[in-house]
């Protein structure tokens, strides 16, 4: 069993090391994903382009429900993609709505949770 207030003493005092990967992940890439993320989450996308490194958003369907909480984060320039991290349950759903709503944009949304690893480190 996990000591949770050792952990979170050690944290505060020096460095924990956080597995994250049991979240899910998709990539988002394209010329065009920032424009076309704009009108897909409740965050300002110009805000990443402004230096914010990372930007909590929702994901609402049609009728405005929520689907899921996601956080983006700008992974690089070139060639140019953001990392979206949101709850495993909830990544499948999330990319085929995306999916559905890309017409004519140059984007493209993958499913990376399984290839990928997330690690955090956390302290003072």
């Amino acid at each position: 069993m996990t000591d949770i207030p050792a952990e979170a003493r050690a944290a505060s005092a020096g460095c924990a090391l956080i597995d994250r990967s049991g979240e899910g992940r998709l990539a988002i890439r394209g010329d065009e994903r920032l424009t076309w993320l704009q009108g897909m989450v409740s965050a300002d996308m110009r805000r990443l382009n402004a230096g914010t490194p990372r930007l909590a958003a929702c994901v609402l369907d049609a009728t405005g429900h929520l689907v899921s909480d996601l956080a983006l984060l700008a992974v690089s320039e070139e060639p140019g993609w953001l990392l979206a991290e949101l709850p495993a349950a909830r990544a499948a759903r999330v990319q085929a709505l995306f999916e559905r709503l890309i017409i004519m944009e140059d984007v493209e949304i993958e499913e990376i949770s399984a290839s990928t690893t997330a690690l955090s480190l956390q302290g003072p």
